[in-house]
């Protein structure tokens, strides 16, 4: 009796897969904005930037590939507008301490941040107000 049970329940999985829109079976993230770092400041910094939505509506900003030289207290940042290479940011948002100086990384981006006023990505030093380098975001269509 159980495998009986078993087999419909598999059954009516597969009915139920078939009956979704194509692609919807196996959906990934969808990339919003892109962007390609560039160095500022002599400092040495390489990689991609994108704003993903995951499956349930969520935002990452994913770093990958990505190189940067190591500093002390390195932030990653939303910033709006022109990208000093030191100095006062006038708008930005704080993703989260760059979690290590190399390798694929992601930062939860939360729901009231309006994207299409941030412009770029930047990897910020707090400890000196100096710019390691910057990804100018494009929506991706």
């Amino acid at each position: 009796m159980p495998r009986i049970r078993i087999a419909r329940t598999l059954l009516a999985t597969a009915v139920a897969l078939a009956a979704l829109p194509a692609g919807a079976q196996a959906a990934t993230p969808r990339t919003l904005w892109r962007g390609t770092f560039a160095s500022l400041g002599g400092h040495s910094i390489s990689g991609t930037a994108k704003v993903v939505r995951l499956r349930d509506g969520r935002r990452r900003l994913v770093l990958r590939p990505f190189s940067t030289e190591s500093g002390p207290d390195l932030r990653v940042w939303l910033v709006a507008g022109r990208v000093p290479v030191s100095g006062a940011v006038p708008s930005y948002r704080s993703v989260g301490r760059l979690a290590r100086t190399s390798g694929a990384q992601s930062y939860a981006i939360g729901r009231r941040v309006d994207l299409s006023r941030f412009k770029s990505v930047v990897v910020w030093c707090e400890d000196f107000s100096v710019a390691f380098g910057a990804a100018r975001l494009a929506r991706v269509r």
